[in-house]
């Protein structure tokens, strides 16, 4: 979703768009999202009001927060795997190096993001 919230209030939640995608802003498409909120939650229970962005507010939509989360756990893995005594070993008697965008963190459930 790129909707940011911004303030809630009784029963409206007001949103932001970000900037660039302003143009795919339709009423019609608030309308959907209202009506999807509704089926599970209940009809009336939320109205969605759109506000203008304040500039310099640093209000993440869901997708940003996801893609900065996303690339903050990326560089976590790429830094544990540098600092590992073994890795730094085999690096020393290789002369080998680590790409950083070939690391990928660990799912810790067995299976891969």
């Amino acid at each position: 979703m790129n909707l940011s919230p911004c303030r809630f209030s009784g029963q409206t939640l007001e949103v932001s768009l970000v900037d660039s995608l302003g143009h795919l802003f339709s009423p019609s498409r608030l309308e959907v999202i209202e009506k999807n909120i509704a089926e599970g939650r209940g009809p009336g229970t939320l109205r969605l009001k759109r506000v203008e962005a304040v500039p310099g507010d640093n209000s993440e939509t869901p997708v940003i927060s996801e893609k900065r989360r996303a690339e903050d756990a990326r560089l976590e893995a790429y830094q544990n795997l540098i600092n590992d005594p073994a890795v730094q070993d085999i690096m020393n008697v290789f002369d080998a190096t680590v790409v950083p965008d070939s690391v990928r963190p660990g799912n810790h459930k067995g299976r891969e993001q």
